[in-house]
């Protein structure tokens, strides 16, 4: 799969591998993630870790020495191993649909180490629409004023989902940059709740990791395994370095299926809010412009999946209304690419990840009449789910 991405979209030699090539045309990846395959080309690190929820063991899944490939058969083997606990918590509940994703990363323009402090999430105060003055899908929600701290378009009823707790699931991918902005499973779990959950969906359930084997998959002659996301699940990093923040400028992209997607609200990768909800940085007022993500998924009137941003508190597919002459993506797996510059200016570019080469859907100013400009990224890095936790 993302052999091709980068030996026919992209034309270069197979041994170059795709933070390579972006830090020779001097666009160094400040992250990047991938549970398939290595990002540099002498990386030799782990690419993510696998938690065996019966014993609440783990692993982490390097490379297979020589071939730049995860190491499946490792995976295979830890997960397949004699069960000696079943977790109480495991749930068999209806999966939601989401999408598979293979790799992801981010570059910047932006020189200047910085470094975001962690904000733990703990249980705090929310309360339902008919309390609140505002509605979230139309402008800035603010507060209850009953309620400080509560995110005013937030309802704390019964979840609506709770999402399967897999035998063996991904908890963490690493980054493969020397910034370390690893994304884990969200939040941080307590003894009393279930291995692999932390955190909670903007909905009130618990998120939880991707199932290790869902998704097998052969590249290039290499068995390996994607992230398949589903209904609940999602990774974060709130403690990050070199992410750009405000209006710096950035790229982000992904190789995802293009056959495993929704129209729900989010599937993101990319800069996104520090913190977690009810408790984000800037949950008093849900500002247009504090996220920078890219999206895959239908909607927006078009029948079909295409590549889009979120840009928190709107999905765009360009500067405004839908974008008519953007149709939807017709491919077996898509590079998906958000390009998000300084001074009112973005695009996006997709392409078929096993032909390319790359399209762009948008080119242009910001959406709103400069009310996402300029932007107010806060460095934070998501993959999964909205900012505010929202999933689908």
């Amino acid at each position: 799969m993302f052999a091709a991405v980068m030996a026919v979209s992209l034309g270069i030699m197979a041994t170059d591998a795709p933070c390579d090539i972006l830090s020779a045309h001097g666009t160094p990846c400040v992250a990047a993630h991938s549970v398939v395959r290595a990002l540099f080309q002498g990386y030799s690190g782990p690419l993510y870790q696998v938690v065996r929820t019966t014993d609440r063991k783990s692993l982490n899944i390097s490379l297979v020495p020589g071939t730049g490939y995860a190491d499946a058969a490792a995976q295979s083997t830890f997960c397949s191993a004699p069960e000696t606990t079943r977790n109480a918590a495991q749930s068999d509940r209806k999966r939601g649909v989401n999408v598979n994703a293979a790799v992801n990363a981010m570059t910047a323009h932006s020189g200047a180490e910085k470094k975001h402090a962690e904000i733990p999430w703990a249980p705090g105060p929310c309360c339902g629409f008919e309390n609140c003055p505002d509605r979230c899908d139309e402008r800035s929600p603010g507060a209850c004023p009953a309620v400080p701290g509560c995110v005013g378009c937030a309802s704390c009823g019964t979840p609506t989902h709770v999402p399967p707790l897999a035998t063996c699931m991904i908890t963490r991918i690493f980054d493969q940059t020397s910034n370390e902005n690893h994304l884990h499973v969200v939040g941080q779990p307590s003894g009393l709740e279930p291995v692999g959950t932390g955190g909670r969906l903007y909905g009130g359930a618990p998120i939880t990791g991707t199932n290790a084997s869902a998704d097998p998959l052969t590249i290039d002659g290499h068995p390996v395994f994607s992230a398949f996301f589903e209904g609940g699940m999602g990774f974060r990093t709130n403690t990050t370095a070199n992410i750009p923040v405000d209006d710096e400028a950035e790229t982000i992209y992904m190789v995802t299926s293009g056959k495993h997607y929704n129209d729900g609200c989010c599937f993101d990768y990319g800069n996104a809010e520090i913190g977690l909800w009810p408790n984000t940085t800037n949950n008093l007022t849900y500002a247009k412009g504090l996220m920078e993500c890219v999206y895959f998924g239908s909607g927006r009137g078009v029948d079909g999946p295409r590549v889009m941003a979120d840009l928190e508190m709107g999905i765009y597919d360009g500067a405004g209304p839908t974008n008519k002459s953007y149709t939807a993506i017709n491919a077996t797996f898509v590079t998906a690419m958000v390009k998000g510059d300084s001074n009112n200016h973005w695009s996006i570019k997709w392409g078929d990840a096993q032909k390319g080469p790359l399209h762009t859907a948008f080119d242009g100013p910001r959406p709103g009449r400069d009310v996402y400009s300029p932007m107010k990224k806060p460095g934070g890095l998501v993959l999964g789910l909205g900012g505010d936790t929202s999933h689908s």
